[in-house]
């Protein structure tokens, strides 16, 4: 599974990190840790949002706006803090690349909620409109 995520976030288009960190966070099985991290937390927030605020108050694009910046925001927030902690710990110092790795997580959850929220709004009563 590591092998997975890290062909997603090393990709040619977006993996635009030093080859030094990235070979760090294979062989520390990061790219498995984040890659689920993004997933399940972007799953529970359109969960949350398309099942636990499914009501005609909610069903506003600027409370979907709002989710989608709180799901962005906790992904990166986490990946920041948690890979600059971990690569540290094991005695490696980058600058840069914590933040650029960082701001591909925030894109992919945008990504990754844009698209469930498509798949997911049919199955919601009064949200079913949202965003589009």
């Amino acid at each position: 599974m590591n092998d997975f995520f890290a062909a997603i976030y090393e990709n040619d288009l977006i993996g635009f990190y030093a080859e030094g960190f990235s070979g760090e966070l294979y062989n520390l099985f990061l790219y498995q840790k984040y890659g689920l991290t993004l997933l399940i937390s972007v799953v529970v927030f359109v969960l949350c949002y398309y099942k636990l605020l499914d009501k005609p108050m909610f069903a506003k694009f600027i409370y979907w706006l709002l989710v989608l910046i709180v799901a962005v925001v906790f992904n990166f927030v986490f990946l920041r803090i948690d890979s600059e902690a971990s690569l540290t710990s094991a005695g490696f110092s980058y600058d840069g690349e914590y933040l650029s790795l960082a701001l591909v997580n925030a894109l992919y959850a945008a990504i990754i909620f844009f698209v469930l929220s498509s798949i997911v709004k049919f199955f919601s009563v009064n949200t079913s409109k949202i965003p589009f």
